[in-house]
């Protein structure tokens, strides 16, 4: 079951619960009802490429990162030269 991150503001707490129940979340400290926090999902880019193979636009994404990495360098540092300049 996934976890679900609750807060009222003041106070943030942990809920485990099915994906298809909207509990009703009161706060343990002040008593007021919590609202749940949207997080954003855990990605695995690297997988069992035996079961599960990644996708032809995420495996040249991933092997493309040290290229563009190097770009991006390259361009903040010729950045950095004409703001300073």
């Amino acid at each position: 079951m996934p976890i679900y991150i609750y807060t009222d503001y003041r106070h943030t707490v942990e809920v485990i619960h099915g994906m298809n129940e909207k509990p009703l979340v009161l706060c343990d400290e002040c008593g007021e009802a919590m609202h749940r926090v949207y997080t954003a999902p855990a990605v695995n880019w690297n997988g069992d490429s035996s079961r599960h193979p990644l996708h032809p636009n995420v495996k040249r994404f991933i092997e493309g990162a040290a290229e563009r990495r190097d770009k991006f360098a390259e361009e903040h540092e010729r950045h950095e030269r004409t703001a300073t300049a």
